[in-house]
């Protein structure tokens, strides 16, 4: 059976903490670790020190992932070619600088009367860099790109929703079939840590919170298939049981999952093999809980390392709150 493509993926870049991986980064999955990342130097993105001192971290961090996407593409030749593609980021709300809340919490516990005055300090800018909406513009205005531009809010459904909708809006997009989408988790900071944790789906005991950021550029137009690194198809919504069978089609060389799974099954959805043997990577349990970042990040990091199996496919399963399984397949 022929498959029916939903994109072709020209370029990737993705981050796990402070360091950066692209199309033609020459990485290795270790059990715990990405072997062979670089540090981030946001100076290759974001060239004004105003701006970068006006984006909050998680901003900084999706604008070099899509930096990365775009430049390793072959269309970063070809600017006049992006000027209309479409921007869809994933992000999570209540970004706060930490800095800012230990001083206030220390005012009051020294003076309630000075708390205002902390207040007060703020410059507007520090308040309207956490706009969910500013994500997807500062990465417009740096990259020139003026297409339709759309925030999704949430975690690993959010991802899926904002891939589903690029792909179907690029589908009957007049101007352009393409779209940067992408997605950023910052686990570093505390309101974060502390959401998850009193969640009802949390991740087991003693597990990383990853900051995280994935975006992909993307077309769903058959002019690019001869330019892409990799074409991505959606395979269907699996629940555990029918996943676990889809793992074992011969054909892929690699599963990289997403999931907060803490039941005995846990175990058989997280091995690595040696040599060129089939492997089942838990994203989650090895780098920690990658939120909004999931399924950009997945996406990146199959492209990366099917640059090593080009003859191969991974499968790619991102759990949602429904305990069922968004899947794709990756593929030369």
């Amino acid at each position: 059976m022929d498959m029916i493509y939903n994109a072709y993926i020209l370029g990737v870049g993705a981050s796990l903490e402070n360091e950066i991986f692209n199309t033609f980064s020459d990485i290795n999955l270790d059990n715990d670790r990405l072997i062979g990342l670089e540090q981030i130097q946001y100076s290759n993105y974001i060239k004004k020190k105003r701006d970068l001192n006006n984006m909050s971290e998680s901003q900084r961090l999706l604008a070099a992932a899509a930096g990365e996407a775009i430049t390793t593409s072959v269309l970063s030749e070809q600017p006049e070619a992006l000027e209309n593609a479409n921007i869809y980021t994933v992000c999570s709300i209540g970004e706060r600088d930490v800095k800012v809340d230990e001083r206030s919490k220390l005012a009051w516990t020294q003076d309630p009367a000075s708390v205002n005055a902390e207040i007060a300090r703020l410059r507007p800018t520090q308040l309207l860099m956490e706009l969910a909406n500013l994500y997807s513009a500062n990465i417009s205005i740096l990259f020139n790109m003026c297409g339709e531009s759309l925030t999704f809010i949430g975690e690993q459904n959010a991802a899926s929703q904002a891939f589903k909708h690029a792909i179907e809006h690029s589908r009957t997009a007049t101007e352009s079939s393409l779209s940067l989408v992408g997605g950023v988790s910052n686990g570093s900071r505390e309101i974060i840590k502390e959401s998850i944790n009193q969640s009802v789906n949390c991740i087991a005991q003693g597990r990383k919170f990853a900051k995280a950021s994935a975006s992909t550029l993307i077309s769903t137009n058959e002019i690019h298939r001869d330019i892409a690194v990799a074409q991505v198809s959606f395979l269907g919504s699996y629940d555990e049981s029918s996943l676990l069978k889809q793992m074992d089609a011969p054909h892929y060389i690699s599963c990289l999952l997403t999931t907060e799974l803490t039941m005995d099954i846990d175990s058989s959805l997280d091995l690595i093999t040696e040599g060129d043997g089939s492997r089942i990577v838990n994203l989650t349990k090895r780098f920690g809980y990658l939120a909004e970042a999931s399924l950009s990040f997945q996406f990146a990091l199959a492209v990366v390392l099917l640059n090593k199996y080009s003859e191969k496919r991974f499968l790619v399963a991102c759990q949602m709150v429904d305990g069922r399984y968004q899947t794709y397949e990756i593929s030369k």
